[in-house]
């Protein structure tokens, strides 16, 4: 006997079994009128109650209910202990808008996929680059580095403190340690206390925002407005604070996202609205953060380092061009001097027409500076010294360790700078002019490699070894 067979015998029982329960049923058994209603009633109403059950479970939204509970689970304390999520609000058109054309330069443009694979996270391979963040080599390394070079200020100065933050006068008791080989636990902290920090200056130390991947749409997205999604711009949850352990404590909390995909543009975003979009274009002059290859601009090195996104390394403002003529609006440049510095050196660049790098950044208060040659050769270099800058005596002499945040870079690179010749008395004119002026340098074989040319820049005429140039340009 078939399947089928064996389903039709059966269903032809039941039918036998209801036909013969009617027939055999008594006058006396029969239900009433009223008796019948109610039942009809009954099973009506159960049919309406379900029926609404299967379309709630029809129009369930599933992503907005995990969107939900996530914002839930991603808010602050407040001062009396419970959740606090008043401050936190959907992004809009205008304000995706922004975002996207302050970037990239267009609300159809979007990120490349290495932009937004870029995250922050240690290498952990070598201990000898244990303090190190790792990157890729594409636009996204000049935030990174950018950052990493604000965490070296962090592990320095932590090396230089106790448990309350407080500076050790005794040399006999900082942990050197902390800053090259910090702990896991030590890592983590100093990263936390770095990007809450860069954000805070942003907000000029008064406020910031950090943006929160929700997973849907926030805003509705018509055809006629030619808005390109990019799958995050859109999908933005934003919290504000006015607190700075606050935001330390949602970024603790929520430290994985800036450590998976999408990590460094989320970090972006949250810089961008910290200082302001308003404040912001005001700092950029008609410039953008991000360039044509998706390299980090002078802006965004700017604004990581300093807390403004000038797009200039001048110091205060220029009034006049280098033909001595007035511009047509002033070039507003760096303020104040900075923790952080930077060296810049581009071998395309006329030596009439560099260029300029202010004091305010090229003698920052730390040993640390993010040096920049060109568009993409990017790296950094420090002294674990934090009298360095402040003692002529001891920049005589010293080494300036040298980290790109490539995983090529599998060695320990020290650069041994001597100041002590660098002085017109000591070296004949002509090799002055040739250690300042790369234009005399005639032939191919004279001129130094980009990197040693932008320390020059920094202590002109001063004797470089301990490295091969060459060498450390091929780790970029």
């Amino acid at each position: 006997m078939s399947l089928n067979d064996e389903w039709d015998e059966r269903a032809t029982s039941v039918s036998d079994i209801r036909i013969s329960s009617v027939v055999s049923m008594r006058p006396e058994d029969e239900l009433k009128d009223d008796e019948i209603k109610k039942i009809s009633e009954y099973y009506k109403n159960s049919r309406d109650e379900l029926q609404k059950k299967v379309n709630s479970l029809l129009n369930f939204n599933f992503s907005a209910h995990m969107a939900g509970r996530m914002a839930k689970s991603a808010s602050v304390k407040s001062e009396n202990g419970k959740n606090s999520t008043k401050d936190f609000k959907l992004i809009d058109l205008e304000t995706a808008i922004d975002l996207r054309e302050i970037t990239v330069g267009s609300k159809v443009y979007e990120f490349s996929n290495e932009w937004r694979r870029a995250k922050f996270f240690f290498r952990k391979s070598l201990e000898e680059f244990n303090y190190g963040l790792c990157a890729e080599k594409n636009g996204s390394r000049g935030l990174i580095l950018s950052v990493q070079a604000v965490l070296l200020k962090n592990l320095l100065l932590s090396s230089y403190q106790d448990i309350d933050r407080k500076l050790i006068k005794n040399d006999e008791l900082r942990n050197t340690r902390r800053m090259l080989k910090p702990t896991e636990v030590e890592k983590r902290d100093c990263l936390i206390r770095t990007l809450a920090e860069i954000l805070w200056n942003a907000g000029e130390k008064k406020s910031a925002a950090v943006v929160f991947n929700c997973g849907i749409n926030c805003f509705e997205i018509e055809p006629k407005l030619k808005y390109r999604t990019d799958g995050l711009t859109e999908k933005l949850y934003i919290y504000e604070f006015k607190i700075l352990s606050q935001l330390e404590e949602f970024v603790r909390k929520n430290l994985g996202m800036f450590q998976r995909d999408d990590g460094c543009m989320i970090f972006l975003y949250s810089l961008i609205l910290s200082r302001k979009i308003n404040k912001l274009k005001e700092d950029l002059q008609g410039h953008r953060l991000i360039g044509e290859m998706e390299e980090c601009k002078a802006s965004l090195f700017n604004l990581v380092l300093t807390g403004t996104a000038t797009p200039y390394f001048h110091n205060g403002s220029l009034v006049y061009d280098s033909a001595n003529k007035a511009l047509e609006k002033p070039l507003i440049g760096i303020k104040e001097r900075s923790d952080i510095g930077i060296l810049y050196w581009d071998s395309k660049e006329q030596d009439d027409s560099r260029t300029e790098v202010g004091s305010m950044l090229k003698t920052p208060k730390l040993p640390i500076w993010l040096v920049l040659l060109g568009k993409l050769h990017i790296a950094v270099v420090f002294n674990t010294n934090i009298e360095l800058i402040n003692n002529w005596r001891l920049e005589q002499n010293f080494y300036l360790h040298f980290y790109t945040g490539l995983r090529k870079q599998e060695c320990q690179a020290m650069i041994n700078i001597s100041t002590r010749n660098a002085t017109d008395l000591n070296v004949s004119p002509i090799e002055a002019i040739k250690a300042k002026y790369s234009k005399f340098k005639i032939n191919e074989e004279e001129k130094e490699p980009e990197i040693f040319e932008a320390i020059k820049s920094k202590w002109p005429g001063c004797n470089i070894s301990g490295q091969d140039g060459k060498e450390l340009m091929s780790l970029l």
